[in-house]
């Protein structure tokens, strides 16, 4: 399954993608209210590696973002953890 968000702001510059994955990073500016913040791509990040995904981040008029699952085939039994 392939999942592809995509914005139409300035994009992500290539040299800060990783950094936007770590948890508390956020391009956005802190607000008067606080609050947790960074949290999101780390957390999508976290649970697609889990499911034995992949993630990517492209630019084309804005930030794309991919991810890709693999389906399980319906009445397969998963592997032991």
């Amino acid at each position: 399954m392939v999942i592809s968000i995509a914005d139409s702001g300035p994009g992500v510059d290539p040299d800060l993608i990783e950094e936007f994955f770590r948890m508390g990073v956020s391009s956005k500016p802190v607000s008067a209210e606080g609050g947790s913040r960074g949290l999101g791509l780390a957390l999508v990040r976290q649970a697609v590696a889990r499911l034995g995904g992949s993630l990517e981040v492209d630019n084309d008029a804005g930030a794309i973002f991919t991810v890709t699952l693999p389906l399980a085939i319906r009445g397969a039994v998963a592997p032991p953890a």
